[in-house]
């Protein structure tokens, strides 16, 4: 049973969601959530500039990032192509029932069990990269949104329109690390009193 909470259907990047995720640590920060403590202290300051001024601390994103927006709907549809259960695109932000800042924007949910995570590399070596051995940070991406969201597998998809019609979707699926989960809770736990640590010194 999926125990997250669906807090926005706001559309994806749109100013409703910026402001959603405000306080929020979110899937894209998994590895440095899960990083050394040196990391940690780093993710708790921008965590606390955060709830303190209200805007969501991020970085410009660059052309990698602007491609992958830019094509995620392409790429979902065509990964859908060969799915039998509907798939639910953008379903929201998704918090963790038990941790309130502890959250994730899946790319898609299939059925009651299942999402999507999608990926649109423009370096077509990374592409075959991808096909061969998926790169670890998009896995621990995808093993904190099972943990958000309560689900037993995330479809990892990497798409480059480039490549024939057949090596264009490529497909890892990802089982959820129950071992990890409570890593998860623990890592957020910390970085959570640390940034409230961060607040308290300056008000």
């Amino acid at each position: 049973m999926n125990l997250t909470i669906d807090v926005s259907a706001y559309e994806q990047r749109s100013q409703e969601w910026k402001e959603a995720r405000i306080g929020k640590l979110t899937a894209s920060q998994a590895k440095r959530i899960m990083g050394s403590d040196a990391v940690k202290k780093t993710l708790a300051l921008e965590l606390a500039a955060e709830m303190m001024t209200g805007r969501v601390y991020e970085s410009s994103g660059g052309a990698a990032s602007r491609r992958g927006i830019a094509m995620e709907a392409e790429a979902l549809e065509a990964f859908a192509f060969g799915i039998v259960d509907k798939i639910s695109s953008l379903p929201g932000l998704q918090v963790h029932a038990g941790l309130p800042r502890a959250a994730c924007s899946p790319d898609g949910f299939i059925g009651e069990l299942a999402m999507v995570q999608i990926k649109c590399p423009a370096d077509q070596k990374h592409h075959i990269r991808n096909a061969i051995n998926p790169d670890p940070d998009y896995v621990m991406q995808c093993q904190y949104e099972l943990w958000v969201c309560a689900r037993e597998r995330n479809h990892l998809v990497s798409y480059h329109p480039d490549f024939p019609p057949a090596s264009q979707v490529i497909i890892h699926r990802v089982d959820a690390d129950m071992e990890l989960w409570p890593k998860f809770h623990t890592a957020v736990d910390e970085i959570c009193v640390l940034a409230d640590t961060y607040i308290a010194a300056l008000t």
